[in-house]
């Protein structure tokens, strides 16, 4: 979120702005409610190899991941590409 300057990055700034301008009781119902959707829909995950094997719910991080649009371009072509090779490798 922060450059090494300790300003707001640019592809950061509208986002801050209007986190900013959100009351601390509305974070809270908004954070409460997407708790609440987790639970009520059941989103859970298992750890892999866990001798429990427990389910847990899914961790939401109250503070997104903004990616800056070159960032996000060159995750998504990686992406594509471990895709096209794992479709190639079931195939074959």
């Amino acid at each position: 979120m922060m450059g090494a300057d300790g300003t707001v990055r640019p592809y950061w700034e509208e986002f801050v702005e209007g986190l900013a301008a959100l009351p601390a009781e509305e974070m809270n119902r908004r954070w409460e409610r997407g708790q609440r959707l987790i639970a009520d829909n059941g989103v859970t995950f298992h750890v892999h190899g866990d001798p429990q094997g427990l389910e847990r719910p899914w961790q939401l991080d109250p503070m997104p991941l903004l990616l800056e649009a070159a960032e996000g371009r060159a995750l998504a072509a990686g992406l594509e590409q471990r895709a096209r090779l794992l479709n190639l490798i079931l195939a074959d």
